[in-house]
Order: structure tokens, then C-alpha cells, then sequence
């Protein structure tokens, strides 16, 4: 296919050097204004220099070379001065920045002092690495940026793109047939998306595929790693999914202005590069020749056979063949009523025809139906409650697994909600999932709705009601045997994205601050501790399904969505807590002693005590009177003046105390064969005026985070335990930042430590 014809771009060694244009003018203040910037010299392309917060910027992309930086002006010589010393600039001729320090600056800011003809102007040059760089211009001055950002649906402007890789070189100028806003609730945000049309196709991402003409840049606002999009699609490109889109980060230039760092992305439409499937749009387009514009066509509303409002686009003939391609969104239902083509469900689904954009009736009927049947099915347990078919054979199973997975790994809270998609091509009788899409505020980017163990995916309508089919349990631990490796990957993936794009993610930042409010190094420390424990909660919850059930599905007290729902499931498979009837688990009920020491117990193996417990109050026969008489053995407890009190409620402090007892023991055994282990002093044996005891303080690690707010309450003969459970992660704290040593333990609590424990050990 011939490429589209391109503005003429010189490149030459200076050009690689990113050309600094500055005109000088005196201002008000008695500084220099009006610099500006060019990609090249013959390029008309110009970046100004940018005041953000009182602070006069030139933010410069990857491809600069700051030894050989090239200054185009009006007037007399300037004087450009550093922290070590100064030089003569001419207009055209490069210098070398960097001499001018003493030392690269540690933040990447080179406070640089230009001056002329008695004016100077303070300003700091801040430069990104590793990324492309994209420049869009505006053909009509009066359609620029901000006139674009007004309405992103009506006002759509004209334009020019220059698209550079980081080296300088140039992978594609040209003109645009479209530059408009983006996006639902992204559009809301300060930092705008954008969406390009080019005037011809052409593959931008040099990746391979089909050329196209459209695509997006996505703004990322809510994402303070800035790679939460580009992590998802490379994970799902690796675990299968087809049509996943491609994408590159880049830094965007738009009407001579920095603007931050950006996804550039394809557009998730059918077409060749994307969604190849059918074309069923054109069928309606060469359906209909004497229609000029589908969108002046009027809709309708009316009710399918199965009861739910659909619209559709009056006046179309349709065509022959109605069974592909289908690209249908799941959205809000206010969001699906501003579209053209949409469809509700049963279940009370919104779905809208992103293509074909402009349905006719039949149309409507044929795919509103098809999907209604894939829905129903699900909604029976699996199987169609009229046709007897089983839900597989409205929908490709593998994919819907794997989009489920991604979904709920990335904790996605637009999950079978929003942005999420179907397509159905035409030469198949099926539903497929996907391609993910928008996945900027994921990966535990709301912390204050979700826990890093809540069910995201798995507690929607749809999404609770594939849970309880067995045979999409057992697909989904099919696929998740491909996905684990994949994410553990991941977490080396994304630390060296977050290396690569620091530079960039500076310069964004002194623009949009509320995207990354804390340290940069931080966030992407975050993702990667939030993917290592979201993956190993989702492989827990995996693991828990055998044969399609859980053990806390027969429980009455125990939901999907609970936090301690999968650590309830592991005790309960691995023998080491039992319910208190075959329906309740009771979670939130307080621990005993004789419920701690039993668990204890069954890890231990449940060797047989040389004799029967000593205690007043343990008669024989006992469901823990083993357990009691092992434990006092052990002396991991102790009891209390010849009574242990198995029904009391132990507190938080004097659990973490036995269970460290129990692991002191394992490991004397394991190294001496020793049978017993002088304990620590606990709360049973600590006697009022007796011998003062030296004890451990906090290491700084604990006690500068500043995590814990209750650290004094830790009594004393339980901080060398409460360290111990904290560095091996077997305690982690509440949600409120405390510890509550003294507090009494919960059940589920219980279960949670007993299965960290557990795991280290086996």
C-alpha cells in the first residue's frame, strides 16, 4: 500500500540535537519571554518554554543531545551560565550544555541562567529518556488544544504529527485528518486524552501489523507508574489473547506545548491491525449507497422478545448476512443510552454495538438474542433453561477464562461493568472475550475501596454466576497454570519499565503532581508488591476450587468477597482449622486457647504426649485434651497455677507468642534434635516483682516506618515474637495502621497467620 505523502523533514546532526528556536523580548517583569524549541530546523513544529508553578521550563525529549544543544534566535549573542561556569551562544551554533556543571544534577533539573542585552531569564531544562517523542500542530490556530478540549465529541480538528524515536530519527510526519478528545471518565480528568486520525494508514508502533489510520493516546492520569495499560496488554499478548492492542509510551508535544507522558496505543476497533474480524459496518455502508452521513440517521427504541430495551438506527436496509462482526462494549447504563446502538440484558447488562456503530432492526435482534442466550445460559447454572445448551456453546470458553483472570488479577474495577468487550466474527457461532481495555486505575490504584484480597470480577452479576459453574472453575485454574509464571515475570518487567521511564515520569510530574503523589521509585514498588500478592491470593483461590468447589461454599458465613475467604478455604483444606458446624465457620468469633494449641497441634503432626495434661480444668477425652497435654510439654503453654483455661479468649499478643514458640521448637529440633525449648517469658509466666528481663527493642526498620501506631501496647515479653511475625510476614496489622496487641484474636485472623505460617514451612 503506498504511503501517505509526508512534509519534508531535514534531519541533520544539529536537527539531532533538537534545534532551540528563542525570540527575545523584555517582559513586564524585566525577564526574557517568548522561547521556543523545533524538532528540526525546517520543521514547523515549535515547543515553548513552559512557567509551571512560578518556574520556567524547557522540557526536551530523549533524542536531544544536551553536548551539542543548538540555539536558534533573534539579536545578539547570549550568555548561557551554570553552576561552573558560562559561555557565548550564537544563534545556530551547538554548545555543550552539560560543561557548564560541575555535575549531572541528581533530579534531572539543569538550572541554567540565559542572558541578553541586559535581561535574563531563569530556566530549567529538564530532558526524558529511552521513549519516542510525538509533536502535533494545529491547522486552524483558532482549533487548537484548548478548543478541542471543550467538547471531545463535537469539536474535532485538523492538523500535523511528527512522531520521532528517541534516537532523533523519524518514524512518521504527515498530516492528520482528525485530532479530538477521548475517553468517558479519563475525559474527566485534567490531563486530557486524545484521539488521532492520520491521513492514510500506516503501522506507527513498527510493530508488524496491518497499517491503520486511527489511534489513541491514552493519558494515564490515574496511574502513578504510568504503565499500568502497557502492563496489561503485554501480559495478555503473553498469556493468548488475540487482538491485544500495542502500544508504546511517548512523550506528546501539542500545539508547541509538553503535555506529559503518554500511551500511544492502538485504537480497539475492527479492522485489519486490530480486531480482524468481519467487516459487517461496510456490509451496512454498501447496504445503504444512498445514505451520506449514518450518524444524521434517527433511532428507536423497542423491546425484544425477551422483554429488554434495545435501540437501533432507523431507515437502514440490512444486509443479507447479520452474523459478524459483532465488537460489543459492556458500560454504565447512562454512558450506553448516549450511544447510537445498544442493548440491555436481563440481568440488567448494558451493552453497546461499538461496531457496527449504526445497527439497523434486524440487526439489533439478531445480536441483542444471541447474547441474551449466551447470558441465560450462565445464569442457569450453565446450561440454557430452554435450548439445553451448555453456556460453551454460545461462548469460546479459553478466552473468556483468560479475560476473567486478567480481570480480576489487575483488580479492575470496571470489570464486566465497563470497558470490557465481546466480539463475535461471522464465520462462528460464538461470543469471544475481549481485547482488554483501559486499565489505568487498576492494580490497587483505589486503595480505599478494595483490599488487595477482594474479589473484583468474581462479585459481579456475571462474573459471581460463571463462578458457580464447575466447569469454568476448572478453566480458569487451566488457564491461571499459564498466567502464574507469566505475572511472576511481571514484577522484574515492571521495575525495569519504571527505570526506563523515570525521566519522562519527572517531566510529567512537575505538570501533573496528582498523578504521582509520592516518591516515583515508590509507586513502582507498590505495582510489584501488589502483583506478587494479588497473584499469590488468585493462585490460593485457585487452588482452593477442587473439582469446582470450595471448602467455604458450604458455608453460610463465609462469602467470596470476604478478605479471609481464601485463607478460610486453606485451613479448611489443609486439616488445620475445622468449622464449628458443617454450614458456619463463625470468622468473626474470638479465638480460645484450646482452638490455638490444637492448630498448632495438627501442624505438628499430632504426635502422642508421653502422658495425659496435668490441668484441673482438661478432663481426657477432649477434642484439644491432646493437644493441651503436647503443648504443655513443649511448653509452648504453660497454663495457669494448674489450670489452662481452654476456653478463654487469647489475645492478639498471646498468639503471635505461642506460635513463636512453636517455630523456636521446629528449628531447635530440626538443628539439635533437642526435644524441648526453654520459652520465652509469656503472659502465663510472667510473676509480678520478679527478676527484670533484658528484651529486644524494635528494630529501626519497625519503628521508623511509622506503619504501626500502637507499638508501646506490645507488652514486653511479646516484642522479640511480634518481631518475628512481622519480618516473616505471618502478622501484618489492620487497615487502620495498629497492631492491636491486646486485642482478642479472631478466628479468621487465626486462619490468615496459620496459613502465612504454613507456607513457609511446607
Amino acid at each position: 500500500m503506498k504511503k501517505p505523502l509526508m512534509k519534508k523533514v531535514i534531519l541533520t546532526a544539529v536537527a539531532l540535537a533538537l534545534s532551540l528556536s528563542l525570540t527575545i523580548t523584555a517582559s513586564a517583569a524585566g525577564g526574557l519571554s517568548g522561547l521556543t524549541w523545533q524538532a528540526s530546523p525546517d520543521h514547523e513544529t515549535a515547543v515553548s518554554i513552559q512557567t509551571e508553578n512560578g518556574t520556567n521550563y524547557l522540557f526536551l525529549p530523549a533524542s536531544a543531545d544536551l553536548t551539542a544543544l543548538a540555539l536558534t534566535f533573534s539579536g545578539d549573542a547570549l550568555t548561557a551560565a551554570g553552576d561552573a561556569g558560562s559561555v557565548q551562544v550564537t544563534s545556530g551554533q551547538p554548545f555543550d550544555l552539560t560543561a557548564l556543571f560541575a555535575q549531572v544534577p541528581a533530579d534531572g533539573c539543569w538550572e541554567v541562567t540565559l542572558a541578553q542585552g541586559g535581561q535574563s531569564l531563569s530556566l530549567t531544562v529538564m530532558q526524558s529518556a529511552n521513549i519516542g517523542s510525538v509533536y502535533l500542530t494545529s491547522a486552524d490556530p483558532e482549533k487548537d488544544r484548548e478548543w478541542v478540549e471543550q467538547d471531545k465529541d463535537k469539536n474535532k480538528a485538523k492538523g500535523e504529527i511528527l512522531y520521532l524515536r528517541n534516537d532523533g530519527t523519524t518514524v512518521y510526519a504527515g498530516d492528520l485528518k482528525q485530532i479530538k478528545g477521548r475517553g468517558n471518565s479519563t475525559w474527566a480528568y485534567p490531563k486530557k486524552p486524545y484521539q488521532i486520525k492520520l491521513d492514510g494508514k500506516f503501522d506507527l508502533l513498527e510493530a508488524g501489523e496491518a497499517p491503520e489510520s486511527t489511534w489513541v493516546l491514552l493519558a494515564n492520569y490515574c496511574d502513578e507508574t504510568l504503565i499500568h495499560n502497557q502492563l496489561t496488554y503485554d501480559l495478555a499478548r503473553d498469556f493468548g489473547l488475540a487482538f491485544t492492542p500495542n502500544c508504546a509510551p511517548v512523550d506528546l508535544y501539542y500545539d508547541g506545548e509538553y503535555r506529559g507522558n503518554y500511551l500511544l496505543c492502538e485504537k480497539t476497533e475492527v479492522g485489519d491491525g486490530r480486531v480482524d474480524i468481519h467487516d459487517l459496518e461496510g456490509d451496512i455502508e454498501d447496504a445503504n449507497p444512498t445514505v451520506e452521513d449514518l450518524d444524521d440517521c434517527a433511532v428507536a427504541q423497542r423491546t425484544n422478545a425477551d422483554g429488554n430495551p434495545y435501540q437501533y438506527v432507523t431507515g437502514l436496509t440490512a444486509p443479507e448476512d447479520l452474523s459478524g462482526g459483532y465488537l460489543l462494549e459492556m458500560d454504565f447504563r447512562e454512558r450506553a443510552l448516549a450511544e447510537k446502538s445498544w442493548f440491555s440484558t436481563t440481568a440488567g447488562c448494558y451493552l453497546v454495538s461499538k461496531s457496527p456503530e449504526y445497527l439497523p432492526q434486524e440487526a439489533m435482534d439478531y445480536i441483542s438474542a444471541f447474547y441474551q442466550d449466551f447470558e441465560d445460559a450462565v445464569m442457569n447454572g450453565g446450561k440454557h433453561p430452554v435450548t439445553g445448551k451448555d453456556y460453551t456453546e454460545y461462548v469460546d470458553l479459553d478466552s473468556l477464562a483468560k479475560c476473567f483472570l486478567m480481570l480480576e488479577l489487575s483488580q479492575d474495577g470496571d470489570a464486566f461493568h465497563s470497558s470490557t468487550y465481546f466480539y463475535k466474527p461471522a464465520d462462528q457461532d460464538k461470543l469471544y472475550a475481549g481485547p482488554l481495555w483501559d486499565f489505568d486505575s487498576a492494580y490497587g490504584s483505589y486503595v480505599l475501596d478494595y483490599a488487595v484480597t477482594d474479589v473484583v470480577a468474581g462479585a459481579t452479576t456475571l462474573g459471581s454466576a460463571l463462578q458457580a459453574i464447575p466447569s469454568f472453575r476448572e478453566a480458569l485454574k487451566t488457564c491461571y497454570e499459564d498466567l502464574a509464571p507469566l505475572v511472576e515475570s511481571a514484577g522484574e518487567a515492571v521495575g525495569n519499565q519504571g527505570e526506563a521511564l523515570s525521566a519522562s515520569q519527572a517531566m510529567d510530574h512537575v505538570l501533573w503532581p496528582d498523578t504521582t503523589p509520592g516518591s516515583y521509585t515508590m509507586a513502582i514498588g507498590n505495582l510489584q508488591t501488589f502483583l506478587a500478592q494479588r497473584n499469590s491470593w488468585l493462585g490460593q483461590r485457585m487452588e482452593s476450587w477442587v473439582d469446582g468447589v470450595a471448602p467455604s461454599d458450604v458455608l453460610a458465613d463465609v462469602k467470596p468477597n470476604d478478605w479471609f475467604a481464601p485463607n478460610v478455604d486453606y485451613v479448611l483444606r489443609h486439616g488445620l482449622m475445622n468449622g464449628i458446624s458443617q454450614t458456619h465457620f463463625a470468622p468473626n468469633a474470638t479465638l480460645t486457647r484450646a482452638m490455638a494449641v490444637t492448630v498448632l497441634y495438627r501442624i505438628a503432626g499430632e504426635p502422642a504426649p508421653v502422658g495425659a495434661a496435668s490441668f484441673a480444668d482438661v478432663p481426657a477425652g477432649q477434642w484439644y485434651s491432646d493437644a493441651v497435654a503436647w503443648a504443655a510439654e513443649k511448653e509452648i503453654a504453660q497454663g495457669f497455677e494448674g489450670r489452662f483455661r481452654p476456653n478463654d479468649k487469647i489475645t492478639r499478643q498471646e498468639l503471635v507468642t505461642l506460635l513463636y514458640r512453636y517455630d523456636q521448637l521446629d528449628v531447635s529440633q530440626a538443628r539439635t534434635g533437642e526435644q524441648n525449648l526453654i520459652p520465652a517469658p509469656g503472659p502465663e509466666e510472667v510473676v509480678p516483682g520478679g527478676p527484670s528481663i533484658i528484651l529486644p527493642e524494635f528494630p529501626d526498620w519497625i519503628q521508623g516506618s511509622g506503619a504501626y501506631t500502637d507499638l508501646d501496647q506490645i507488652a514486653d515479653w511479646a516484642v522479640e515474637p511480634f518481631v518475628w511475625a512481622m519480618e516473616t510476614g505471618i502478622i501484618t496489622g489492620n487497615d487502620d495502621g495498629t497492631l492491636d496487641p491486646q486485642g482478642n484474636a479472631l478466628r479468621c485472623q487465626f486462619a490468615a497467620m496459620i496459613q502465612r505460617y504454613h507456607q513457609t514451612i511446607t
